[in-house]
């Protein structure tokens, strides 16, 4: 990611969560039809491996300020040691506050969310055995399968060796408006944190080093965090055209 989204998401303690038919792979919105349900799914997107992806820099960190985060949690559950106040706090998108959000006929909706963790299958013949979207045979509706919802994609995205924080808006109320919002920002916390590893891109300048090195020095509430910083494996083996200034 940039540096200045590694700010949000270290000084904020928010993770971004784009809304799924914003997201690269246009096939995880088209699983829902016409239906507007996908526009209350979210997904903020992680990665198991250790190993740096060249494809993964070109299209996410390619400019020479873009870095690799690494957290490492102290316990196994990822989602309940890093997402803060799991199932409590309401959802906040971009911009202002979604306390309440005003709708059509229902001035007063309040939405919240839940947060899963899910491993990509990168094949997409288990659409055939998930069935998300399935019509009822007796009625014009259709009804959603969420356990499968953004965790299927095609091969060809493989090499992302992707897994997800997957979380679905819910109202508490019935009969309102989908609202349209591209990305929800999330708190985070820090309790669980064992250590933070910082990778800097394949083309970033010294100067620029000790600039990620000094914002995040000046977070107070990491001082008692590991943060490791490490230099690209890629630093000086691809050509200079790939650079992006």
């Amino acid at each position: 990611t940039s540096f200045e989204n590694l700010k949000k998401i270290l000084k904020d303690k928010k993770l971004k969560f784009n809304r799924i038919d914003k997201v690269n792979d246009r096939l995880e919105s088209k699983i829902f039809g016409d239906d507007k349900l996908s526009h209350l799914v979210y997904i903020s997107c992680f990665s198991k491996t250790e190993c740096e992806s060249i494809p993964m820099w070109d299209i996410y960190g390619r400019n020479k300020y873009g870095v690799r985060i690494g957290f490492r949690i102290k316990c196994s559950d990822f989602r309940r040691s890093f997402i803060d106040k799991q199932g409590e706090t309401k959802c906040e998108p971009s911009g202002y506050p979604l306390e309440r959000i005003v709708k059509e006929n229902n001035p007063c909706a309040d939405w919240y969310y839940s947060i899963e963790m899910k491993d990509v299958v990168y094949d997409i013949n288990q659409l055939k055995n998930s069935f998300i979207r399935q019509r009822i045979e007796t009625s014009d509706d259709e009804i959603y399968n969420l356990t499968y919802m953004a965790a299927i994609k095609r091969k060809e995205w493989q090499y992302e060796e992707e897994c997800r924080l997957v979380t679905c808006l819910r109202s508490a109320r019935d009969d309102v408006c989908i609202p349209e919002i591209d990305a929800i920002y999330v708190p985070i916390k820090y309790e669980q944190l064992q250590s933070i590893t910082i990778t800097f891109n394949p083309w970033m300048e010294e100067k620029d080093k000790e600039n990620v090195r000094a914002f995040i020095k000046s977070i107070e509430e990491l001082k008692d965090i590991d943060i490791v910083y490490q230099n690209s494996v890629l630093e000086g083996e691809l050509k200079e055209e790939l650079r992006n200034e």
